[in-house]
């Protein structure tokens, strides 16, 4: 049996590209495109679409009061004194929790695709 033989699908491997063309050319055609990407993996493009799209959405998140609205809601179901309520309020508002709360879930993301990404290739 010759190498070239296989029970598989051929598969005609594509021109090697950069990152933008791939994102490109992922959904018309992903056989091709992974293909080209055997010899050379790339995943930094993939990792900073995803950590902007995160970002964004947190941002968005965050900007529109529904964490705050519920964490205070949560507090006023709660009993707690009207003096915390006010303090986690102005905590809330200011730009450091934001930032915070992105730097975590970055981080938090990075270490989830780790993982992964480790499990993937055991």
């Amino acid at each position: 049996m010759d190498a070239n033989d296989s029970a598989g699908p051929v598969v005609q491997e594509g021109p090697t590209t950069n990152e933008f063309a791939s994102l490109g050319t992922i959904f018309p055609s992903p056989q091709r495109t992974f293909a080209g990407m055997i010899e050379k993996p790339r995943y930094w493009m993939a990792i900073i679409v995803t950590v902007l799209v995160m970002v964004a959405l947190s941002v968005l998140v965050f900007q529109s009061g529904v964490i705050k609205d519920e964490s205070l809601s949560m507090m006023e179901s709660r009993e707690v004194p009207q003096a915390q309520i006010d303090a986690a309020a102005k905590i809330l508002d200011s730009p450091i929790i934001v930032a915070i709360s992105l730097v975590s879930f970055v981080l938090g993301l990075a270490i989830s695709a780790g993982l992964l990404l480790f499990m993937g290739n055991l």
